[in-house]
């Protein structure tokens, strides 16, 4: 691995990570899903990241690919 590859890794994990954070505070029972009331009650935190939160219902069934009805971190 070169210097580069290394700190483009590092970066990697960084993003990573915070994203992670921030899945762990909008999933508010803690089950590793987040569901649309989740989401709904977490839209300050998705503002944060520059995520368009005008159509809550459209973002919610982007992000859920196999419309369970729940987002997860995988």
């Amino acid at each position: 691995m070169t210097k580069d590859e290394f700190i483009y890794m590092l970066i990697y994990l960084r993003v990573y990570y915070e994203i992670y954070i921030e899945f762990r505070t909008l999933d508010l029972n803690a089950d590793g899903q987040i569901n649309f009331v989740e989401l709904q009650k977490g839209k300050g935190i998705l503002l944060k990241w520059g995520i368009d939160t005008s159509n809550m219902i459209h973002l919610f069934t982007d992000i859920d690919a196999n419309s369970g009805g729940t987002i997860s971190f995988r």
